[in-house]
């Protein structure tokens, strides 16, 4: 019973977040800033 809630609220949190995202149209901004933001703090990283 638990475990089946659980499993219920998660599938509706992905659900959600994907339609959100989808609505926005901020799932493709997103994926191409996954890889210069860390980069650009791993570098801030080394300077200071």
């Amino acid at each position: 019973m638990l475990a089946f809630m659980i499993i219920v609220s998660i599938v509706m949190v992905i659900g959600i977040t994907m339609m959100f995202l989808l609505a926005t149209k901020k799932a493709y901004k997103i994926e191409h800033k996954i890889d210069p933001v860390p980069t650009e703090s791993a570098g801030k990283s080394d300077n200071t």
